[in-house]
């Protein structure tokens, strides 16, 4: 975009932008520069394949489709990215004695071009891979074959397809333009399916079909086509070996084939349309794949059970676990459908449970144990504390240092370790220097420990207050500093926005003024525990700060912090709350009204619900539940109809599970 010289609009760079360095930000800012803008490849279609009544509108050259629609569709939604092609497969091949060999799948010249199917080939060391994709009145379905044309026996080490979707989130797209990819790749219970940016159905399906199943994925970078794009695996033996052998650790059993003389094996995906998660999970089942529902999750304490419930069209007839001595796996009685299992971890770490079919089918749940959520916590909080910088000798004493577990190194702005070139931030600053103390306040405020409120004290007092923090005393009260660091911006020789007044990004308040109403419960909850200051002066504090994220970068750069939502904010509300329990009732009519407004300016149906640090982002979503929450609550204060309010919860909903499924 460009920022014009007046400065009439507020400013709306991402954080990604920000982060690049005051350089740039001198000339994309200041000097009116417009971004520049990544140039798309133009998309190219010379046939597109037909069948009777079917909803899928799907374009191709002679190389694979390259345009894949739904029929009349409400939104102009393309599911293949600009200029790349879906349809190839490839193959990693070798014979006794010989290297890998890659074949991929191209261009036919056996087989003209026509509107029923498009068929693509490979032919190289006696192996024929081909791809054959044909439209019908349901759906679109993807055959691949091996076949061994040669006098002796091959290895087939891989064998995968690249699926070159249009994921990509420019700026300034609107949201159905680009989809958003969900896989579950994992024998053969594997699914994938695609939602555009507005959750609005259809959602675009590829199941495997009859004995085809998946067992690995990557992304690829070796090749034109499939640079940086994510690739399934029906074999993936060789990959996943090489992966391993480099230090990846993946779990699941992976295989290569041998191929005799004149043998042949195929493979049968089909893409299809449905209208929503339920017809999702209906489509899965209906295929004979598992669809899965678990509670608590996948990751889960020791001390909690597992429940979890299965539905396939092909029953799951047993669950075998990985450790079976550590682990309880009890049958429940069925209910609406499904099969029940109950499952309980002693194990710490990966657990594995292994679903399995009739027919050698098998499916795995990859989980994660944890000790109980308590100990988690506790045991975080005296790790921070651990790597506190206390020498009164050094400007940044109280730090809570960043601690690399590979070297051994306390990490401080006089030695980032590995850290390189503009990343030093991370060591004082931003997301990853603030949120450690704000995490460590608000354990505290339930589970107070003396010595690690002293550490908090020490960190606000010497590090934050004059420092990182500008006082009450300096103009821009409650600033806050970012990167590279507080002491470089107040020591700068330029005395604006790139120097000394470098307060302007509103990303970093929250963490702080969460973790002052942290020191406030604490004060307030727990006078036996020893604090520098009083309940309401950390209130205060807490107010001012809040507040400054709402002023004090729009006064500095015009940057608006009431269209994006932002780590740890979510808080507002219950410090309102305390601030009118304290009897500071102007203070928390002033915040409320800043809260309201960013709450409107989210009900607005205009609003971009994805953009944080980068355009599409889901940093906001603790956020943007929390205006919902309170425009729900409280839709007179908020100043929004109660229709608006639920309207706009609705979307934030959607639009969580079409980022986290």
């Amino acid at each position: 975009m460009t920022k014009s010289k007046a400065m009439s609009k507020a400013w709306t760079y991402t954080r990604r932008t920000m982060l690049l360095g005051s350089s740039f930000l001198g000339s994309a800012f200041f000097g009116g520069v417009t971004l520049p803008t990544p140039n798309r490849p133009q998309r190219k279609v010379a046939m597109v394949l037909k069948a009777v009544d079917s909803p899928f509108v799907v374009g191709c050259t002679q190389d694979g489709i390259t345009s894949l629609r739904y029929r009349n569709d409400a939104y102009d939604t393309d599911y293949v990215l600009p200029g790349a092609v879906l349809g190839t497969a490839h193959a990693r091949v070798r014979r006794a004695g010989s290297e890998w060999h890659t074949l991929r799948t191209g261009v036919d010249a056996t087989k003209p071009m026509h509107s029923a199917a498009l068929e693509l080939a490979a032919r190289d060391a006696g192996v024929l891979l081909t791809t054959r994709l044909a439209v019908d009145e349901a759906g679109l379905t993807w055959e691949i074959m091996l076949r061994n044309d040669g006098m002796a026996s091959v290895e087939v080490g891989d064998l995968y397809f690249p699926m070159p979707m249009n994921t990509e989130f420019p700026a300034g797209q609107p949201a159905s333009v680009a989809v958003l990819k969900h896989s579950f790749v994992s024998g053969h219970g594997s699914h994938i399916f695609w939602i555009r940016g507005n959750s609005t159905g259809p959602f675009l399906m590829l199941l495997p079909e009859a004995d085809t199943s998946l067992e690995y994925w990557d992304v690829h970078k070796d090749s034109a086509e499939a640079s940086g794009t994510w690739c399934a695996y029906i074999l993936g033996g060789a990959a996943a070996g090489e992966a391993v052998a480099a230090g990846t650790r993946w779990r699941q059993p992976t295989h290569s084939l041998s191929l005799s003389p004149a043998e042949q094996r195929r493979y049968r995906l089909r893409f299809q349309w449905v209208a929503n998660y339920e017809a999702a999970r209906r489509a899965i089942a209906d295929a004979g794949l598992v669809d899965v529902e678990v509670m608590p999750g996948m990751t889960v304490p020791n001390d909690l059970h597992v429940d979890i419930a299965l539905a396939s069209s092909i029953p799951v007839e047993r669950i075998e676990a990985e450790f079976t001595g550590d682990t309880v796996v009890q049958r429940l009685p069925d209910r609406a459908g499904r099969r029940l299992w109950r499952v309980r971890f002693s194990r710490l770490g990966e657990n594995r449970l292994t679903l399995h079919q009739p027919g050698a089918r098998q499916t795995f749940l990859e989980f994660f144990a944890t000790e109980p959520v308590e100990t988690m916590m506790k045991k975080r909080a005296t790790f921070i504390v651990k790597r506190q910088h206390r020498d009164p000798s050094k400007w940044y004493d109280g730090l809570f240092g960043e601690w690399n577990m590979e070297t051994q190194v306390l990490l401080a702005p006089d030695n980032y370790d590995r850290i390189k070139g503009w990343r030093i931030y991370e060591v004082t600053c931003d997301d990853p220097g603030l949120s450690k103390p704000a995490y460590l306040a608000t354990k505290n405020a339930e589970h107070p420990d003396v010595a690690e409120v002293a550490a908090l004290d020490r960190y606000i007092d010497t590090f934050v207050w004059g420092g990182l923090q500008r006082t009450t005393q300096e103009a821009y009260a409650y600033g806050l500093y970012g990167i590279p660091d507080w002491k470089q911006n107040r020591e700068s020789s330029d005395p604006g926005p790139k120097g000394r007044l470098h307060i302007w990004r509103p990303y970093d308040y929250p963490h702080i003024f969460a973790m002052y109403l942290a020191m406030h419960r604490i004060a307030r909850d727990h006078p036996a525990i020893p604090t520098r200051q009083s309940a309401r002066d950390y209130l205060v504090r807490a107010y001012g700060t809040a507040l400054a994220m709402f002023t004090v970068p729009m006064r500095v750069v015009m940057w608006s912090a009431y269209r994006t939502g932002f780590y740890n904010e979510c808080v507002i509300p219950e410090l309102v709350s305390a601030l009118t329990t304290a009897g500071l009732t102007r203070e928390a009519a002033t915040l409320e009204a800043h809260w309201a407004r960013k709450v409107r300016a989210f009900v607005d149906p205009k609003a971009d619900l994805f953009k944080s640090e980068y355009p599409f982002d889901s940093t906001a979503f603790e956020s943007t539940q929390a205006l919902a929450r309170s425009a729900l609550d409280d839709p007179v204060a908020m100043g929004v109809s109660k229709a608006a309010a639920r309207a706009f919860s609705e979307r934030q909903i959607a639009a969580n599970l079409f980022c986290r499924g």
